[in-house]
């Protein structure tokens, strides 16, 4: 016979997880994304920044 207290352990953090992942993902983003834009950035130093961003960054939807 199973443990309910184990049961209700699992489905908190089987919520839980989600907003751990969130978290995490949130800090990837927060560390890639400036280590992509230097990297496009220093490999063409004599282009614009806008002209960097369309040939590496392409947008989805209405999303900038």
């Amino acid at each position: 016979m199973k443990c309910p207290i184990k049961r209700t352990r699992c489905s908190v953090s089987g919520a839980h997880r989600h907003i751990v992942a969130k978290k995490t993902f949130s800090w990837i983003d927060s560390q890639v994304w400036p280590a992509l834009w230097q990297w496009a950035k220093r490999r063409h130093p004599h282009k614009s920044a806008r002209w960097v961003k369309a040939k590496y960054f392409k947008t989805r939807g209405d999303k900038d």
